[in-house]
């Protein structure tokens, strides 16, 4: 780098890499690798496009507002003085900065279909292992030791330590990830609900020594929120909680992948009628490699290969394969049916029951239950205390936000929907549930 780089992002405005800052060289040179370039070809918010058309953004620019996010929070805990300014801060800023540009490195095409798909080949590997992989065994090592932060930037992924605020910033219920991500979906989706107060939040964040047992001298250091801050948290739990129902978990967006993922299972589950076809697919060429293969083969694989072998099942005769793919084309998604209440808890066992009573009718369906997502609330004597979203209420006295703000939901509700193929079979389902 031989001149200050800058990119224009319209959530951070310029993110800026200083050529006399020797750890920017770092940092720019890890945004060159393909495995970072890659990212500019996942899509962030994989299939909400099909309800929300500018949700298009990418991963790339996630994790570039992720590092600036971080960036901004070293910057407050330096101007606080809440970590001690050494030769070794230096490193750990560095290696934060790092791991946070490379936390999603791992991520394959259509993340959350891609793992659907490996899950059903049995062939599943976690993203946050493959991150760990990419790290150790691609360029990026080399860079990273060139700049003697290999050792810290893999311990990240390696160990969590909710004490080490270092680790805090990368991994924790209110991090630099969870940060832009949210700010960032928001943007491109549209959705007015949920802003996040994003600079008075980080503002007010503090590192301080935290109680978190009975015994004298029992404290660590963790993140905390000033109580100036307790309106821009509670902000920022609200938002996450609604962007998770308003986006993440929209009924649409599941129904379009939902066929994209049974398509492409019932496709790639019978390999012999698909090589049949005479289709080829970079896909088909990672799911059928020996383990040593693999990792060179998914660093290859991006959005564009589940949409070109969409197309291609689309003009074959493959059954419920070339069928969905067709609709996802199309734009034909699934049809939902939630037959419980979605304010209260759903009725699980008469849940049940129209599940069996389906599958007696040979009615084919797909029940969802995306998992409920939360802020979790530990108790004082948890080890997991110190993950909690902390105020500091006084000089001394800390609270986790849920024992502060008790009407604060904490967690998204449990949705259970029913997804069918045609109108007719929903409307077969919602009679089932009124006799049961």
């Amino acid at each position: 780098m031989d001149k200050d780089q800058r990119i224009r992002d319209p959530v951070h405005n310029l993110i800026k890499f200083s050529k006399a800052e020797k750890y920017d060289h770092c940092l720019w040179e890890l945004l060159q690798t393909p495995a970072c370039q890659r990212l500019r070809r996942i899509k962030q918010l994989g299939f909400s496009e099909f309800v929300y058309p500018g949700a298009t953004h990418s991963r790339f620019s996630h994790v570039l507002g992720a590092m600036q996010t971080a960036r901004q929070m070293l910057e407050v805990f330096e101007r606080n003085n809440a970590i001690p300014l050494t030769k070794n801060h230096k490193k750990m800023r560095a290696a934060t900065l790092a791991a946070v540009l490379l936390h999603d490195v791992g991520h394959g095409p259509y993340s959350h279909v891609f793992e659907e798909i490996s899950k059903s080949l049995k062939k599943h590997k976690s993203h946050e292992k493959i991150t760990l992989e990419i790290i150790k065994e691609t360029e990026i090592a080399t860079i990273l030791k060139k700049h003697k932060i290999f050792n810290e930037v893999t311990a990240f992924f390696e160990t969590d330590n909710p004490s080490n605020p270092y680790t805090t910033i990368l991994s924790s219920e209110m991090d630099a990830d969870r940060l832009d991500f949210l700010t960032r979906d928001r943007y491109f989706t549209g959705i007015q609900q949920g802003q996040i107060d994003l600079a008075w939040l980080l503002d007010s964040l503090r590192i301080e020594d935290v109680a978190y047992g009975p015994a004298e001298g029992q404290s660590k250091k963790a993140f905390v929120v000033l109580q100036k801050g307790l309106g821009a948290v509670e902000g920022y739990v609200t938002a996450y909680l609604k962007l998770y129902e308003s986006i993440y978990f929209h009924k649409t967006t599941r129904g379009i992948q939902l066929l994209a993922q049974h398509a492409l299972i019932d496709a790639l589950s019978n390999g012999k009628r698909l090589a049949k076809t005479g289709v080829r697919n970079p896909l088909i060429s990672y799911f059928n490699a020996k383990p040593k293969d693999q990792l060179k083969l998914y660093l290859q694989l991006d959005d564009s290969d589940i949409l070109r072998l969409l197309k291609d099942l689309s003009v074959n005769k493959l059954g419920l394969a070339s069928d969905f793919a067709k609709r996802f084309l199309l734009r034909k998604p699934l049809r939902c049916y939630e037959p419980n209440d979605p304010n209260q808890d759903p009725e699980m066992s008469r849940t049940n029951t129209l599940s069996e009573r389906l599958k007696e009718k040979r009615v084919w369906f797909h029940m969802d239950y995306p998992e409920p997502k939360g802020i979790k609330q530990y108790e004082v004597m948890d080890e997991n205390f110190l993950k909690n979203i902390t105020i500091k209420v006084d000089t001394h006295e800390f609270r986790a936000l849920g024992r502060i703000r008790r009407h604060i939901p904490l967690k998204t509700d449990l949705h259970i929907r029913f997804y069918f193929k045609s109108e007719k079979d929903r409307k077969t389902a919602k009679n089932l549930w009124k006799k049961i």
